[in-house]
């Protein structure tokens, strides 16, 4: 269970094509995140010093806001303008499948500092909604400026883990993966997590961050950036 820290959510920012057609397609802070989040991961030994995990986890959120005076914004198909009263909402999905594998020093029993290699591929979905009050009652139909957007990354993480055994069945562990190319879509992963076994339970606690950044090279991209303080339950088979 993942609790998100105050944030006044993800952008929606005007691409390339947008800033070649001096469009601006930019929305900033569309939601605070709602504080608590599931997510889930499971995993399997695949040799003797690798494991494959499967992550998921869920962001959602939802804000309000009002637009400069000066700076009304093309969002979607639907231009807002400038004084309108904007109501936005975001899902964002993110699914992993990844490798974490003993690097240094590949000896049993493994010592109580060690590193691993993480290599896997994360999914991330994003879809978001903005509409105008101020704007449907111009126009005099309610939902006529309800606009969605939806984009995804698809792409290869890389990182590193290291770990160190402060007790018999108590371990901490800080990671990093991720990947990008510039202009182009990226994202990053971090965590920082002790966690203390007792037979088959394992309880963890910890905080981790996630940044992505959709492509830039179509009309509008998202990016965002969530701190997480979690707690979870493991149980070994």
């Amino acid at each position: 269970m993942n609790y998100n820290m105050n944030y006044a959510g993800p952008d929606i920012k005007g691409g390339a094509p947008a800033a070649n057609e001096l469009t601006y397609e930019s929305l900033l802070g569309i939601g605070q995140a709602y504080r608590y989040m599931p997510s889930f991961s499971a995993g399997v030994p695949v040799t003797r010093t690798g494991m494959l995990y499967a992550d998921f986890e869920r962001f959602h959120g939802s804000g309000t806001q009002t637009l400069a005076p000066n700076q009304p914004s093309f969002i979607d198909t639907y231009s807002f303008q400038g004084g309108d009263q904007i109501s936005s909402t975001y899902h964002i999905i993110t699914m992993r499948i990844y490798l974490d594998d003993l690097l240094y020093p590949e000896k049993f029993p493994v010592s109580k500092l060690r590193f691993k290699s993480i290599w896997g591929l994360r999914y991330i979905s994003f879809t978001q909604t903005v509409d105008s009050a101020t704007e449907d009652a111009v126009a005099g139909l309610p939902g006529s400026s309800f606009q969605i957007g939806t984009n995804f990354i698809m792409a290869p993480e890389f990182g590193l883990a290291m770990e160190y055994a402060l007790a018999r069945h108590v371990l901490f562990r800080v990671d990093g993966a991720g990947f990008g190319i510039p202009h182009h879509s990226d994202l990053a992963e971090t965590s920082a997590t002790l966690s203390v076994r007792k037979n088959n339970l394992e309880m963890q606690m910890g905080v981790k961050t996630l940044q992505f950044k959709t492509t830039p090279q179509k009309d509008e991209y998202e990016s965002g950036l969530f701190i997480t303080p979690f707690v979870g339950i493991l149980w070994h088979f």
